[in-house]
């Protein structure tokens, strides 16, 4: 079985398949806890899961944990993609400030366009 595999953008192994499928299983309330601990580890082997939430969770504010600690893999080269195609799948304005703060931590926008950003919304 495969989850929602995106060809080229969410390309999984069997081992991210089945984090995947294990966290779904969970209360959102573990979901919650377990998204906060791997975003917060930084550690690769749960960036695929970071990537899957920001997509597909259908909880808002685990996906905002999600997108909020995604910086943290910024060393992953696949983390300036996920951030661009976001924009092609989903309204980035009902992310917003989680959002541009991931443009910003990963250099993709300059501190100035964060504040603009974030003045336009206001």
């Amino acid at each position: 079985m495969r989850v929602y595999d995106v060809p080229g953008l969410l390309d999984a192994s069997e081992t991210e398949e089945q984090l995947v499928r294990d966290f779904v299983r969970l209360t959102p309330v573990d979901r919650m806890r377990s998204i906060i601990k791997y975003g917060e580890s930084g550690n690769k082997e749960y960036f695929y899961l970071l990537k899957w939430v920001v997509f597909y969770d259908l909880d808002k504010s685990i996906k905002l944990a999600a997108l909020k600690r995604i910086h943290l893999f910024k060393s992953n080269s696949d983390v300036v993609t996920v951030l661009n195609e976001l924009s092609h799948h989903t309204e980035t304005l009902d992310l917003e400030p989680y959002y541009s703060m991931a443009l910003s931590r990963v250099g993709m926008i300059s501190e100035n366009e964060f504040k603009e950003r974030m003045n336009n919304a206001k």
